[in-house]
């Protein structure tokens, strides 16, 4: 009887690989704050039009990573993981240093730096997605999304203070110099990840569409998490006008260092709670007010852009979007094993990349074409400009929740949840 209590307690825990993988991407985090929001900032800081240039930036990333994205799948399938894990480290490192010496003529290299960081993305991400779902058991997903949860508002509490001071009582370039330590020590955890290409794997794109027509009616879970995807990566904007809203209205980095740390621990907090009181399913209430508190708070911004609805929405924003984006990454890293589909997973995750990033190409291509005419009426046309690209993204994000509620009731009605 104790042995067999032993051994459910060992299947119940992280493994080392696991571990060392979880480590890896709260580092990665670290860098993706530094780049989502004050790589940003300083954008807007160097930018005459801040709105056609943010957006030229995001634009090139993302369209560069959609296309990217496809041919690492292919690779991936094909040779060691972690190996292509190393490389995106590499390639973040050279993008870490081209922005450190590119200084204020980083400005006329927008669409470069986003396709070098696009690249980089591209192999992390087409990594990472591939091991998460290989090496983290089906029955260990929910744990491993929820400790990385807490690891990434942990990091998203410190590391805007830090950096928002650093910035403002020193420079951008100090701060770039500490993110270039980040990214060694990313590529030293990797060492302690083992994965290795499985027996007889191969990257079939045509094979995953076969697999999943032969679902029949369970067909209905996958293409809705790919649907799910488009909305997502519209969605994806709205942090990128946050930082943007915030430092036209506050003006500082150290205030939207202090913004982002106090929001990212109140929605810890918030996951926490929800995490222990509710369960796949049961969550109907929770999303309509994930869906329309920050909607009805972006109508407001939306009219009154100033320092206290801008407050009010960020947070809104910061703390309940937490429900939306965990749902979504259990959901999207469990359909396929739900089905055992695994030797599909590659293919599946890269279908899900490229829809995603293809997406938010479009609508930060959108918000450039948006920049370039509103300069036309001085920096009036530019708040309209974001207000307009921020109206749609909510609008995709309220689609998201109603879409993830419906996805959990069908989860329950066939015993899935």
């Amino acid at each position: 009887m104790k042995q067999k209590s032993n051994e459910k307690t060992i299947n119940n825990r992280l493994s080392k690989t696991n571990i060392a993988l979880m480590t890896t991407h709260g580092l990665n985090n670290i860098i993706s704050i530094f780049v989502g929001t004050f790589l940003v900032s300083y954008i807007y800081s160097i930018s005459e039009n801040y709105v056609l240039n943010v957006g030229l930036f995001y634009m090139s990333n993302y369209l560069v990573m959609g296309v990217v994205m496809y041919f690492v799948s292919v690779m991936i399938d094909r040779t060691n993981r972690v190996s292509l894990y190393r490389i995106a480290v590499l390639i973040r490192t050279v993008f870490i240093v081209i922005v450190l010496f590119t200084g204020r003529q980083l400005a006329g290299l927008v669409i470069l730096a986003g396709a070098l960081y696009g690249i980089s993305e591209a192999f992390y991400w087409g990594s990472y997605n591939l091991m998460k779902n290989e090496l983290v058991r089906r029955s260990l997903m929910p744990k491993f999304a929820s400790y990385q949860k807490v690891m990434t508002k942990v990091g998203d509490f410190a590391i805007p203070l830090i950096l928002g001071k650093i910035i403002d009582a020193d420079s951008f370039k100090s701060s770039a110099i500490i993110i270039l330590i980040v990214v060694i020590l990313e590529l030293i955890s990797t060492m302690f990840i083992i994965s290795q290409k499985p027996d007889g794997s191969s990257f079939d794109i045509k094979g995953f569409c076969r697999n999943v027509k032969g679902l029949g009616e369970k067909k209905y879970f996958v293409n809705t998490v790919l649907i799910l995807t488009c909305f997502v990566g519209a969605v994806s904007a709205i942090s990128v006008l946050n930082t943007i809203i915030t430092m036209l209205t506050y003006g500082s980095n150290f205030s939207l260092g202090i913004f982002t740390s106090i929001f990212s621990v109140a929605s810890l907090v918030y996951f926490v709670v929800i995490s222990k009181f509710t369960k796949t399913g049961k969550r109907k209430v929770l999303f309509l007010i994930t869906a329309f508190v920050p909607m009805i708070a972006s109508i407001v911004l939306m009219i009154y852009l100033n320092q206290i609805t801008t407050a009010i929405f960020n947070g809104l924003y910061s703390i309940l979007s937490v429900t939306y984006d965990h749902t979504y990454d259990i959901h999207r890293n469990a359909v396929m094993k739900n089905f055992n589909m695994y030797d599909d997973i590659a293919e599946f995750q890269c279908t899900i990349e490229v829809i995603m990033e293809f997406v938010r190409a479009v609508i930060f291509g959108l918000m450039a074409i948006i920049g370039a005419l509103g300069a036309g009426f001085g920096s009036g046309g530019m708040i309209i400009a974001l207000k307009v690209i921020l109206g749609v993204s909510v609008l995709a994000y309220v689609f998201a929740n109603f879409i993830l509620m419906k996805y959990e009731d069908k989860l329950v009605e066939n015993n899935l949840a």
